[in-house]
């Protein structure tokens, strides 16, 4: 949908709740009716036109708005019973976290830092519901226990629509704006019967006041906006809907017809779960919101059950502020190994690469002669592999390269250290090896070749007071007498050791 569509409504939607703000009980009856119905229309246009996932979130997001509006509309032309306030207040709230649970992903891994920022924004946006519905709500005088369980029902379904916001907001998934407007239109709507409460306990309830009216059209009006935007038809997934994929085939993702909550893949979770500047800011104003409202209820004075509220959401949000960031170090340190070892490794193979095997070599020489135990080197080279690429091509000559090093591998100890030269030339460290222990080894690699092909070797056993460039000389020129003599043989310093098998 073209973003001049959403944006002129949301234009549209500040203007209406201008007038809100300024006009009389007859206006804001009005005013109310039309924003709520407008959202309510911009909503069914959104959601025909991008075709979101699942399929229920966005009719009962349309169906809170319209109760939301119609509870409005109640409450401003004439007084009502106050059995009619607690039904026609519990019922939008009630609709809005259905469309907000069946909207929120799933995001998979326990530990993943999605779930930790849901969990942080989460528990101050719920801190905020108590401090500012609940308590209010647990503070008036109600007629019987029924119009008690309904009175407080509203603000805490209040507190659970914020809390799957929190979740909503950290989600990281393709619909980024979407997410921002509707998460917008629901704080300002929230704040705005939020005004409405406070005026009512310091003026009492017959006493109007445009600017809370405001807050809840312009909610209005940021729904509406946010079924209208483009990033609505993206999936949680990371797909496309079906009107913005232009087929009319599901998005990519998930099924056509698949009325299940959106899931984040577990192969996105990392990026998705990225600390950007704007996650950051968000997570900062979560974490700082418990102190603010303990700031804000310090003048009037804590009583018992609001210090509890805010010293508990303190102290999770703390917690979950530290693991999040033990969680980031962890993933720090992750990647440094992975860097560590992507940079001393052979891109094709995964062996150590040959800067690693010039840095280990003199390494080992040295521990062999502080220790005293044997150290012997072997070089390798897969026999006639030109020939076996130009044949085979580049491809499957990569493929035996990769296949001849990983099958070494499971022939080697823990303590040998296989690398790769240059083509099809190797190198291998083995510590604690004898020259026919060398041997050995080398026998079992060569068992281990694939496709029926062959390498010649040169072993060289360290004599104890040569350097690391003399011991690799060594083995280089047995590694020369092994092709000489006819390849796919092993040769030690001195001696010529026949192919096994």
């Amino acid at each position: 949908m073209n973003p001049r569509v959403y944006g002129t409504f949301l234009a549209c939607g500040v203007a209406v709740a201008a007038v809100q703000a300024i006009g009389n009980d007859v206006v804001a009856a009005a005013t109310y009716g039309l924003a709520g119905a407008a959202a309510a229309v911009a909503v069914l246009l959104g959601n025909a036109r991008h075709r979101p996932r699942p399929r229920a979130a966005w009719p009962l997001l349309g169906a809170a708005v319209l109760a939301s509006s119609a509870a409005h509309v109640v409450v401003a032309a004439a007084p009502a019973p106050e059995s009619v306030r607690y039904a026609v207040d519990l019922i939008p709230c009630l609709l809005l976290v259905a469309g907000l649970a069946a909207l929120a992903p799933r995001v998979p891994g326990a530990r993943s830092g999605n779930r930790l920022d849901a969990a942080i924004v989460a528990g101050s946006l719920g801190l905020l519901a108590w401090t500012l519905a609940v308590v209010p709500a647990l503070a008036r005088d109600y007629a019987s226990p029924l119009w008690f369980a309904l009175g407080v029902a509203a603000p805490l379904a209040d507190l659970a629509a914020l809390v799957l916001l929190g979740r909503l907001v950290t989600a990281g998934d393709d619909r980024g704006p979407m997410r921002y407007l509707l998460a917008a239109g629901v704080l300002c709507g929230f704040a705005g019967d939020s005004w409405f409460t406070a005026d009512a306990l310091m003026n009492g309830p017959a006493v109007p006041d445009g600017r809370g009216g405001a807050l809840v059209c312009l909610g209005f009006a940021l729904v509406g906006a946010a079924a209208l935007h483009p990033a609505t038809g993206a999936t949680a997934r990371g797909g496309t809907s079906a009107a913005a994929a232009g087929d009319g085939s599901a998005g990519e993702g998930a099924p056509a017809g698949d009325e299940n909550a959106p899931t984040v893949p577990a192969n996105r979770e990392e990026a998705l779960a990225a600390l950007t500047v704007r996650r950051l800011v968000l997570l900062a104003a979560a974490a700082l919101l418990p102190p603010v409202v303990l700031l804000a209820e310090a003048p009037a004075g804590v009583d018992g059950l609001d210090a509890v509220a805010i010293g508990v959401a303190c102290i999770g949000v703390f917690l979950l502020v530290v693991l999040r960031m033990a969680g980031l170090v962890r993933r720090v340190e992750e990647q440094a190994r992975t860097l560590s070892r992507l940079a001393t490794s052979d891109e094709l193979t995964g062996v150590g690469d040959w800067r690693s095997w010039e840095a280990a070599l003199p390494v080992a020489v040295e521990q062999a002669g502080r220790t005293g135990r044997p150290l012997s080197v072997a070089v390798l080279e897969i026999d006639h592999f030109p020939r076996f690429a130009d044949t085979h091509g580049a491809q499957a000559g990569d493929q035996l390269l990769k296949s001849a090093a990983a099958g070494w591998l499971d022939a080697l100890r823990r303590s040998d250290t296989l690398y790769r030269h240059s083509g099809p030339e190797f190198g291998l460290i083995l510590t604690d090896s004898t020259a026919a222990h060398a041997a050995e080894v080398v026998a079992r690699m060569r068992e281990a070749m694939p496709g029926g092909q062959t390498f010649s070797a040169g072993v060289a056993h360290w004599t104890g007071t040569e350097t690391a460039a003399q011991l690799v000389a060594r083995a280089d020129t047995a590694l020369y007498r092994a092709k000489a003599e006819g390849r796919d043989r092993t040769v030690a310093a001195g001696e010529t050791v026949p192919a096994v098998g």
